[in-house]
């Protein structure tokens, strides 16, 4: 996820005039990540965007005009406020179509990474050494990974489930049976 916020000062201009706003946006992103155990895989990034545009004046061909010119903004200003809307709008999609492709592209590429990482430093050496889980599960909430698996050929003994007790807020907390390290003896002869 990635939250955050960009502040703007824009000059619309017109033929009948320039009008002055100042932008606070605020924009929250979310991207899927999803492992199945050997690789990774992203979706899509999505945006929601609060565009929040406050009009601060104007000026326009009469504002230097006494009295006219100020009655000339003030319709000016009157006319901006009522395209507030699509104004938003208009900031709501630049706001997007800056974050997105950039989260997208920073993600994926931290990504592809770790699934070269996963294979070479990883899968690849578990294989050779004839480690690597004949099964495999994996769940996750939004700030827990759960991997079981299992390493064992027919004619070996496995384990029971282990029990799970608390587990630590910081790190890792790992469980290992005792059959997984016999039975990964056995596998490197």
């Amino acid at each position: 996820t990635l939250s955050g916020v960009t502040n703007s000062n824009t000059q619309g201009v017109t033929p009948q005039a320039t009008i002055f706003t100042q932008g606070y946006h605020q924009f929250w992103a979310a991207k899927q990540i999803d492992f199945n155990g050997d690789t990774f895989a992203t979706s899509p990034a999505r945006i929601s965007v609060n565009a929040n545009n406050t009009t601060t004046g104007a000026t326009t061909k009469f504002s230097d005009v006494p009295l006219f010119g100020k009655i000339a903004e003030g319709i000016a200003v009157g006319a901006a406020k009522k395209k507030r809307p699509q104004s938003e709008a208009i900031a709501a999609s630049r706001v997007e179509d800056r974050v997105v492709p950039e989260l997208d592209s920073e993600v994926n590429k931290e990504f592809e990474m770790s699934n070269q990482n996963m294979e070479s430093r990883v899968i690849g050496p578990f294989k050779e050494l004839g480690l690597y889980p004949d099964a495999r599960a994996f769940s996750t909430t939004d700030d827990r990974m759960l991997a079981s698996t299992r390493l064992m050929h027919a004619s070996e003994l496995g384990g029971s489930r282990p029990l799970r007790t608390s587990a630590s807020d910081d790190g890792a907390t790992i469980y290992v049976h005792d059959s997984l390290l016999n039975n990964a003896i056995d596998h490197m002869n």
